[in-house]
């Protein structure tokens, strides 16, 4: 998904539930009103139609605009993708392309995962290997620190015995979901990697704990080989027993729920 898009795609989102809390609103006033209302209502109906069109219009102008600009900036485009997509990634997944899971490198491109792609992207690689899970609404570039050289990836690179291995995944999918793909990944990367592989660490950060931990149970399901080479799993700040947050969230969607007027903020 292009960073214009994306951009485009959050204004929809976010304009959405405001015009059909608009209309919830007015819809039971101009009814007691009655027939003699009928022309207020069409007046406002049509009106505010008008300006909400007008937004999604703008949107256009927002997403064209961006991208001629070179809206596909590396770092700042990446980011944006990864926000969207932790938001509305599962209910734009019918919809438009969401981000795939897939193994990036340092500068943030995809690497195949075919035995030659590999080979060139990790010349010196070794049988040790750690993958990187990130969090909600972050990318692998989570791992490289604020400053050059200074992030848990340039730490793990200095190992000669070992190699780092970032993911990018679409963290507003279902964390079981995430857990298939990654498992479903590292079953090609065990098979295309360019040495044997002796031994796997997995190191998730928050969100990319729970997709590490699923993981494991969707590769102990699928009798995936590389489950057998797992020695180390971390998890950094990862909720394994539950968020109150999330428990929060969804407590006040189903408040949010019974009346018609706040419907759209509850989906």
């Amino acid at each position: 998904m292009k960073i214009g898009s994306a951009v485009a795609l959050a204004i929809r989102r976010l304009v959405q539930p405001v015009e059909e809390m608009h209309y919830a609103i007015a819809r039971p006033w101009f009814s007691a009103v009655g027939p003699a209302g009928r022309p207020f209502r069409v007046a406002h109906e049509g009106i505010a139609r008008l300006v909400y069109d007008s937004i999604r219009l703008a949107t256009i102008a927002v997403e064209l605009g961006i991208e001629s600009e070179g809206g596909e900036d590396a770092t700042a485009g990446a980011k944006t993708r990864a926000v969207i997509s932790g938001l509305w990634g599962d209910s734009l997944a019918p919809h438009v392309p969401t981000t795939a899971m897939t193994i990036r490198d340092q500068s943030g491109c995809v690497i195949a995962l075919r035995k030659p792609e590999l080979a060139t992207a990790f010349p010196q690689a070794s049988d040790r290997l750690v993958v990187l899970a990130h969090g909600l609404v972050e990318t692998e570039r989570r791992w490289a620190g604020g400053e050059p050289g200074s992030g848990v990836l340039a730490a793990l690179s200095a190992e000669s015995d070992l190699t780092p291995v970032g993911i990018r995944y679409n963290s507003g999918l279902a964390v079981g979901t995430n857990g298939e793909r990654l498992a479903d990944l590292l079953h090609e990367l065990e098979r295309n990697w360019p040495v044997r592989v002796s031994s796997i660490a997995l190191v998730g950060h928050s969100m990319g704990g729970l997709v590490v931990r699923s993981a494991c149970l969707a590769a102990h399901r699928a009798g995936y080989a590389w489950l057998d080479h797992v020695e180390d799993i971390v998890t950094i700040g990862s909720p394994i027993r539950g968020t109150p947050v999330a428990k929060l969230v969804d407590g006040l969607a189903r408040g949010l729920s019974i009346a018609p007027q706040t419907q759209p903020l509850s989906d």
